[in-house]
């Protein structure tokens, strides 16, 4: 039921901080010649707005945000209901075929770190969100819509693993955190 969900999920959040709790840092030497935070923020909008390759893969890591990932709380509720007539079991399956994928891709994603072409594997990675999407929304009912779930699930990890590794690879070290914390800003962009 609902209760033994969120239970567990509770368990593994838990089970997240304690793990966080073992990492043991260095401590940070700071230099005095720091720059005030509104300048090391505008100092990194720059670099990604003029550096063509941090702007694509911006550009490229928003989009999702804009145009997918909004649908999975607004639309499939709907589609389960007047498409296939069903309720909340459906759309459970529907949303865990989405988190079984994202586990996959998951897996994916760490085989495919050393791959050649990382710029091809986050277009395929899209190319298969994307086809999951419109699966979804074409399936005939809840079992078809459930693997084109998963697809959706495959999609976005392998995406969002490989667009995060892209950004890390093509920043310059000293602005990897301003241009990191862009990457938090992303999910932002659902409610557009």
């Amino acid at each position: 039921g609902i209760a033994t969900n969120f239970f567990l999920q509770s368990a593994l959040y838990v089970l997240v901080v304690a793990t966080q709790l073992m990492i043991r840092l260095p401590k940070r030497v700071t230099s005095a010649a720091e720059a005030p935070a509104l300048v090391a923020v505008r100092d990194g909008l720059r670099l990604a707005y003029t550096d063509r390759n941090l702007r694509v893969l911006v550009i490229t890591g928003v989009l999702p945000f804009v145009f997918v990932f909004g649908g999975w709380n607004t639309l499939f509720p709907a589609l389960v209901r007047d498409s296939f007539g069903a309720g909340a079991a459906a759309l459970g399956w529907i949303m865990t075929g989405i988190g079984a994928g994202g586990l996959a891709g998951g897996l994916a994603s760490t085989r495919l770190a050393r791959f050649d072409r990382p710029g091809l594997v986050q277009t395929v990675a899209q190319l298969v969100l994307g086809a999951g999407v419109i699966g979804v929304s074409i399936a005939p009912n809840v079992p078809v819509a459930v693997g084109f779930a998963f697809l959706i699930g495959v999609g976005e990890m392998l995406h969002w693993a490989t667009n995060q590794t892209l950004v890390q690879l093509a920043t310059p070290a000293d602005y990897r955190g301003r241009i990191t914390s862009l990457l938090a800003v992303f999910p932002a962009f659902i409610s557009i």
